[in-house]
Formats: structure tokens, C-alpha cells, sequence
């Protein structure tokens, strides 16, 4: 089956191809980039190619103004392709001096374009929201290429050495050759990521979070012009005005992220973080006489039992806060019957990479079939919480108050703590997190074949451990950003809708990041803001919820439930000739075995998680059906 027959996206996307040894491109160059992405914008379309330039566009029209988007905008020497949501349209309405008859009509891509026109690459630091471009200057024969902050969007580019190639689909770049990159393939394995801008296709990179690229003849420039990190420190008069701050910026990221011609839909677990912007969701919507659809991801089958201290189904939680909004249709996503393997088949169909989560991908596609089946047009999320407006203070916050000889301040935390609960509960949580920060710092096994880990072996720099709050805490941001904004775009277009999350809002990160450190943990509260804002906004049953929730926390016996499908795939993984070349299929088998007998065993959780990584990475080089000299999937040049 063709890769690029497979596609069904539907988000507006851009590409291109830039010619630096002086050839015309040929005027057919994006024809079949074009084709193929026929799906992610079905409400528009745009070609333009001049000497050696050629940029194209595909448009999905969800916000009202979307609908007068025309890319590529070439004026003079410069020619531009971008797809935009913007959250600051407003404030660029007014500094760039769009005219009040004409607002209604300018789409956020052509604001893009007036932006740069403006202030030329550093117009990336003025533009919030989910977006990407690609700005071609004729005369300086100069490509700049950038991308949002932590926005839900994927920009990738290969530069060689007399042409450069950009797509918003990794896989589908103008005249580039599809060759297996075999060590970010080999960080896939061992979990482990030390270039966050590496592709699994060789030469092949992603514009990162907060950067531009620019592209001359002379070579490539990266440039980071945005970290979380940066934001100024805050000083405000009470702890009040810290709260009100918060609230008002929270309030207006998810303000700016409901625009939609289509319903609105939110995934819900019991949690703050998507609880919240549900709750905020809910309340800007009822005062318009509107309703949000709320999914939430149940298990089907009961594992409770093993996991004692997190909740393994979230339905009553999150129907708490539901309940509380009352203008929220609360949907249960159980998906028991769907098939596992044939979800992390239709996902490599969608995004053409192995993903880190893949166990979670049992719930998430599920869930974004049901938004498609009501026409939803924007889903909201919560993923970037963790380091921003739900900061719990770090993995290790007490370890290293004490550590750093604040003893006074370490003790004080635990006894905070047990203010809560009680000194053994809170001794046992620190003991907790102490033990899950080393997990994850531990390197996990891998189904790596014995020869192609030997080539590859090395340790990752991330994994130390303990970590510092003030290291963990952009890395976690980053690193959602790097994996989840490309993975939701991509997705979410699978599905005809787009993924947006407040709890990126440029703004809003920046406020938290710029929070004294007592505003994060108090009285032995981690996420103290958004606990303290949400206080009459959702029910304390929520708002002051201290157990964590487990996603996929049946992932075993779901996998046991399709116990021949996964059995029909080690056989025919066993006969690939890839994939025994890159996987141990034995290892892989013992997975299995173990988890087919012990689906319900307290390991059999993480096997299971493990096992699904290395199977979807296993079905990603059967497709690529080539073996390590020759692993390549070529494109008409």
C-alpha cells in the first residue's frame, strides 16, 4: 500500500521547494506534494512557483476568518505560505494598522505576512498562537522558516546542498528521498531523544519550538528566539493580585482558542489541568447560549486493584466537574472493542513515525473518531499543563531542599504535606516521586537487535537524576512541545478538526514561569495557582484532587482481549527481513508471553507499554520494507 494513498489529514499545511544553484523549478514540482495533501485543506488550495521558488498551500477553514485565506501572498520580492490561528489577532490588528472595514475580512495568515513585512524574521517573537510559515526573499535568495512557541503544529525541512524542501508532513517533502535515519530510530528504542530537531528520516529535521531557520546559499542558521525560561520574574502587591493575573490570562487563552465555525469539544480527565479548561471552556460558551462536548477516556476492564494509589478510571472525577459546568455534554470514550494493533496501523498512516505514547493512542484515536462523527471542529486540551499552570514544584523539589542545605524549608515541606494527609502519607509521596523520578531516569529495556544496539549504544544526557526543578522544569515544557504540537497537528487532521491548548498560551506560560516559587507549592499543595484561581469555578472535589490518574491503565488485558492480531504480528515481524534486522523479535515474544499470562500482574502495565513501542516500531519498518543497506522509500525527484 502507498504511503501517500493512506493519507486522509485535513488541517491546513504548507510546503515548498527553494532551487539555490540557480535551475527554475519546474513549474509540476508540487504536484504530487499538492495531491497527497489534498486531505488536510479541502477548503483551499494555492500553487505558486517563480525561477527557483516554488510554495504551495492547503487550507481548512475553521475559524470565521479563515475562510478569506489566499497563500501563497507574494508582493514585490517576497512571497509567503503560512497557516495560522493566532491568539494576539487583535493586538496585530491594531499594530499593524489594519483598517476596521477590512478586520473582519483578514485572515491570521495574512496578518503572518503583514507581520513579517514589519519586522522580517523577528516577527516570530510578536505572533502567539498555533502557526508556521515559510518566507521567501527573491533578491537576497533567503527561505526563513519558523514555527510557534508550543503550539499544536509541525514545520520540517531537508536542506541539501543546492536545494532546500519544507512540508508541514515529515514525510512528504518535494523531490526528497525517504532513507531511514538509524539512530534516531535507535533513541526511539531506548527512549531516548539527544536531537530533539532529528527526524526518523535521514537529513530530515523539524523546526523546533521557538525557532526560525534561515536558509541561504551559504548554509543554514538556527536561531532560539523564544524559552519559557526568559520570562521576567513577577512582583505583585498580594497573593490576590498574583491570582487574579492568572485567571484573567488563563481566562483569555481559552477565549481565543474557541473561534470556531464548528462545534467545540474538550478531552476531560479528572485532573486541574483538563478539568480547567473545560470549566473556562464551558463558562465563555454558556454566556453565547453554547455547549462543549466533553470526552473522557474509561477503561474497559477493571485494574483498580493494582494500582492502588492513582485512579485507573477517572469517569466519576471528571463527570464531578461536568456536572458542575452544566452546559457539558459529558461523553465515556471506552473503546474495548477497537483494536489495538489496528490503531497503531492507522496511526502510522497518519504520521508516518513511531510515537512515544503509543500506548495511549488506544484512547486517542478512539476519541478523535467520536469528535469527527459530531463534526467537531476544534478539540481543546490541557498537555502543557504540567510545567505551567499546574507546576508541582518538581520531581524532586523536597530532595533538593534539603540537599541544598534548606533544611528548615525541606522539612517544612513534608510537614505541609502531612498537613494534608499525614506524616506517613506524606513521607510515602515524597518516597514516591523520589522512586518514579529515578524510574524514568533508569534506562528502560529495549527490543533493539543485539548488532544494531552495539552500533548504537550511548547514554542519555536527560537521565540523570535527580534533577533540578529548575532544569526539570522547562525540559518537561520543551519536550511536550517537540513531541505532542506535531503529533496533535498531524492527528487532529487526520480527523478534519483542530487541536488546540490553552495551557500553551505564550502568555499565560510566561506569568507562571515568572511566579514566585510560593505561588506554585503552598501549605503542601503542589499547583497552587490554578487550585486557588479555580476556587468557585469547579467543584473542591477536583479543584483540590491530590491522586494522579493512570491513562490506559488496562493497556494489558486490552491487548490480550486481541490476543491473535498481535500473535499474527510477531510471525510476520519474524519474516521481515527490516525488522529482524533492527528488533529483537525474540525479546518482543517474551513480552508477549508474559503479558498474554499475566495480564493482570503489577509489571504486566509497563510490559504491556513497552511491548506496544516496539511493536508500532516494528510495523513502521515492515512498511518501510527495507533492510538497513538499503532503507529507503525514494520520491520522484
Amino acid at each position: 500500500m502507498s504511503w501517500s494513498n493512506e493519507s486522509r489529514l485535513r488541517v491546513s499545511a504548507i510546503f515548498g521547494l527553494i532551487l539555490f544553484d540557480g535551475r527554475p523549478v519546474a513549474a509540476d514540482a508540487l504536484d504530487e506534494v499538492d495531491a497527497a495533501l489534498a486531505g488536510w485543506g479541502p477548503d483551499g488550495r494555492g500553487l505558486w512557483t517563480d525561477g527557483p521558488a516554488a510554495l504551495g498551500h492547503r487550507l481548512l477553514a475553521v475559524t470565521p476568518a479563515s475562510a478569506h485565506e489566499r497563500m501563497p501572498i507574494v508582493d514585490g520580492d517576497l512571497a509567503m505560505t503560512s497557516a495560522a490561528r493566532l491568539d494576539n489577532r487583535d493586538e496585530l490588528l491594531d499594530r499593524l494598522g489594519v483598517a476596521a472595514a477590512d478586520r473582519a475580512a483578514t485572515p491570521d495568515g495574512r496578518l503572518v505576512f503583514l507581520a513579517f513585512r514589519r519586522w522580517g524574521a523577528e516577527c516570530a517573537r510578536h505572533l502567539f498562537g498555533d502557526w508556521s510559515f515559510a518566507a521567501w526573499n527573491a533578491r537576497e535568495r533567503t527561505l526563513v522558516l519558523a514555527r510557534d512557541q508550543l503550539g499544536c503544529t509541525g514545520l520540517y525541512y531537508h536542506h541539501m546542498a543546492d536545494r532546500l524542501a519544507f512540508s508541514s508532513a515529515v514525510w512528504l517533502l518535494p523531490g526528497v528521498e525517504l532513507v531511514l535515519d538509524e539512530t534516531r530510530l535507535a533513541e526511539y528504542l531506548a527512549i531516548r531523544n539527544d536531537d530533539f530537531a532529528r527526524t526518523f528520516w535521514k537529513g530530515t529535521r523539524g523546526v523546533l519550538p521557538g525557532q526560525t531557520v534561515t536558509v541561504t546559499p551559504r548554509g543554514v542558521e538556527t536561531v532560539r528566539y523564544w524559552r519559557a525560561e526568559d520570562a521576567p520574574r513577577l512582583s505583585r502587591r498580594s497573593d490576590d493580585d498574583y491570582v487574579e493575573g492568572f485567571l484573567d490570562r488563563y481566562r483569555q487563552a481559552v477565549r481565543s482558542r474557541l473561534a470556531s465555525r464548528r462545534p467545540v469539544a474538550a478531552t476531560l480527565s479528572a485532573g486541574l489541568d483538563s478539568g480547567s479548561v473545560t470549566t473556562l471552556a464551558a463558562e465563555l460558551r454558556r454566556a453565547q447560549g453554547d455547549r462543549v462536548v466533553a470526552f473522557t477516556a474509561v477503561p474497559a476492564h477493571p485494574v483498580q486493584r493494582l494500582f492502588p494509589h492513582v485512579d485507573t478510571d477517572e469517569w466519576d472525577g471528571a463527570s464531578a466537574v461536568a456536572a458542575h459546568c452544566g452546559n457539558v455534554d459529558h461523553v465515556a470514550v471506552r473503546a474495548g472493542d477497537a483494536s489495538p494493533l489496528g490503531v497503531l496501523s492507522t496511526t502510522l498512516s497518519i504520521v508516518f513515525e513511531p510515537q512515544h505514547a503509543a500506548g495511549n493512542l488506544l484512547w486517542i484515536l478512539p476519541l478523535l473518531g467520536n469528535c469527527q462523527r459530531r463534526n467537531v471542529g476544534v478539540l481543546l486540551t490541557g498537555q502543557m499543563g504540567n510545567g505551567g499552570i499546574s507546576w508541582s514544584g518538581g520531581t524532586a523539589r523536597t530532595l533538593f531542599l534539603l540537599a541544598r542545605g534548606r533544611l528548615l524549608s525541606g522539612l517544612r515541606a513534608i510537614r505541609d504535606r502531612a498537613a494534608v494527609s499525614s506524616w506517613a502519607a506524606a513521607i510515602q509521596s515524597e518516597l514516591t516521586a523520589a522512586a518514579l523520578g529515578r524510574l524514568k531516569a533508569v534506562r528502560r529495556p529495549s527490543f533493539a537487535a543485539e548488532a544494531f544496539a552495539a552500533r548504537y549504544a550511548a547514554s542519555d544526557p536527560g537521565a540523570r537524576w535527580p534533577i533540578p526543578p529548575e532544569v526539570e522544569r522547562p525540559l518537561v515544557m520543551f519536550r511536550n512541545g517537540v513531541a505532542g504540537g506535531p503529533m496533535w497537528h498531524a492527528l487532529g487532521s487526520a480527523f478534519g478538526l483542530e487541536v488546540r491548548d490553552p495551557t500553551s498560551d505564550v502568555r499565560l506560560i510566561e506569568y507562571c514561569f515568572g511566579l514566585p516559587d510560593d505561588q506554585h507549592v503552598r501549605a503542601g499543595r503542589p499547583r497552587a495557582i490554578l487550585r486557588r484561581a479555580m476556587s468557585g469555578h469547579m467543584p473542591d472535589s477536583a479543584r483540590l484532587r491530590e491522586r494522579r490518574g493512570l491513562q490506559c491503565a488496562d493497556c494489558a488485558p486490552r491487548l490480550v482481549a486481541h490476543e491473535q492480531e498481535f500473535t499474527d504480528a510477531l510471525n510476520r515481524l519474524a519474516r521481515s527481513e527490516a525488522a529482524r534486522a533492527y528488533l529483537n523479535i525474540d525479546a518482543l515474544e517474551q513480552a508477549w508471553t508474559f503479558v498474554r499470562a499475566n495480564p493482570l500482574a503489577p509489571d504486566a502495565w509497563l510490559t504491556a507499554q513497552m511491548f506496544l513501542r516496539g511493536v508500532m516500531a516494528g510495523l513502521f519498518l515492515e512498511r518501510l520494507g527495507a533492510a538497513p543497506a538499503s532503507s529507503s522509500r525514494s520520491r520522484r525527484q
